[in-house]
Parts: C-alpha cells; sequence; structure tokens
C-alpha cells in the first residue's frame, strides 16, 4: 500500500473519531510499528493534517450535495432550544 494511502485513511480516521491534529505523528509511527511499508518519510506538521482533512470534507460534502440535489425528496428537521429561564425559542 502506498504511504499516501496510509496517511489520507490515518487522517480520515482521525477527523471521524475526533482526534487533534497533533495525534497524527504518533499515529503513523503505531502504523508503522503494526508493518505499514514505507512511512518513514511523511510529513509531521499538524498544518497538513488541517489541510487533508478539509480536502476530505470538501469531497464528502461534494458527494452529499450531488445525492441531495438528485433527490426528489426534501426533509426538514426542527428542533427546540431553550435559554437560562427555560423559555421555549
Amino acid at each position: 500500500m502506498k504511504r499516501h494511502v496510509v496517511q489520507l485513511r490515518t487522517v480520515y480516521c482521525m477527523a471521524k473519531n475526533g482526534i487533534y491534529a497533533r495525534n497524527f505523528e504518533p499515529l503513523m509511527k503505531l502504523q508503522q510499528v503494526n508493518g505499514c511499508p514505507n512511512l518513514n518519510d511523511y510529513y509531521k506538521k499538524p498544518e497538513i493534517v488541517v489541510e487533508r482533512e478539509t480536502v476530505l470534507a470538501d469531497q464528502v460534502s461534494e458527494f452529499l450535495l450531488k445525492d441531495i440535489t438528485g433527490s426528489p425528496f426534501i426533509g426538514v428537521m426542527l428542533d427546540e432550544t431553550c435559554d437560562i429561564a427555560v423559555e421555549k425559542s
């Protein structure tokens, strides 16, 4: 498996599970220990992880938007909130 694929899958898993970008380097070291080849050279800065998360989010949003615009149905979800005085709004 190519190292870029492993990196993107790791970033995807991190984003999906709410794992901070600063944990990318330890997770990549874990990937190496688990036997993923060719992981000696990768970008270690958290900014790169955030950039990759943004790219993945854009792709998912684009995919979902295509599905939504192609659907003949529309749905609306409503929720009520209460302020400090517990008044419904």
